[in-house]
């Protein structure tokens, strides 16, 4: 049995985020560019929702987006690179580089 693809607004409420937070994931190369529907409707599998639900644990445990894309590649959950940059889109001078120490 097949599972039926989410769109934007679905995959944003299950996770708890903005539907803009995916686009931002997907420009920043954390998540796959998805399918559109014969109408241009974004149509993400199921699985994003878990993907954003680690990406936003992760982040509130204080890792960077740069160190989260790492997690995410480690775990073979992270589509190719997609142009210039860092996940973060920091450079290696920025304030938030790395990840704050546990207290």
């Amino acid at each position: 049995m097949a599972t039926e693809a989410l769109r934007s607004g679905q995959v944003a409420d299950a996770a708890g985020v903005n539907p803009q937070t995916l686009r931002y994931y997907e420009r920043r190369g954390l998540l796959a560019e998805p399918a559109r529907s014969p109408g241009g409707h974004r149509l993400y599998p199921p699985e994003t929702v878990t993907v954003l639900r680690v990406i936003k644990a992760a982040q509130r445990l204080g890792f960077t987006l740069d160190d989260v894309a790492g997690l995410l590649e480690a775990a073979g959950h992270r589509p190719r690179e997609r142009g210039r940059g860092s996940a973060s889109g920091r450079g290696p001078g920025s304030r938030r580089s790395t990840r704050r120490s546990p207290t």
